[in-house]
């Protein structure tokens, strides 16, 4: 599909549900990308029964790897390819806060969003679908 029929895909969507929003309850940028992690093969409705409690505990990539990856795959074991979504959300979390990828985002960062992101809580979430795409689990 060629950029301009994409952009033009998301205009129309836009147009027709203007207030669009996810199914998936979170507070943090990061319990968003987790939660849509989690999502795959799973309904959101069982998604949101055990991101209740686990998203009070974390709220960062720095929060899962202190959590520990024994104790957040018990945590996620109802949803549907716990064990894969758990090593890739450790990954994920490992690559987020470690200086080489911060540094290599560096260009993500002029983005208003992203810098406030950075700013708040440490981590850089990319917002073109390219970078997302290379992200472990997306």
């Amino acid at each position: 599909m060629k950029k301009s029929d994409l952009a033009w895909v998301f205009d129309t969507l836009g147009t027709l549900y203007p207030d669009a929003t996810t199914e998936l309850h979170y507070s943090t940028p990061f319990q968003l990308l987790i939660a849509v992690i989690m999502s795959a093969q799973a309904t959101d409705k069982q998604v949101n029964k055990v991101t209740t409690g686990l998203f009070q505990q974390i709220r960062s990539p720095q929060d899962v790897l202190t959590m520990g990856y024994d104790v957040y795959e018990k945590a996620i074991q109802s949803i549907g390819l716990y064990r894969s979504k758990a090593k890739n959300i450790r990954k994920l979390s490992n690559l987020l806060v470690s200086d080489h990828y911060i540094t290599s985002m560096q260009s993500e960062i002029q983005d208003p969003i992203v810098e406030a992101i950075y700013k708040q809580y440490g981590y850089i979430i990319p917002r073109r679908i390219q970078e997302l795409m290379q992200l472990p689990g997306v």
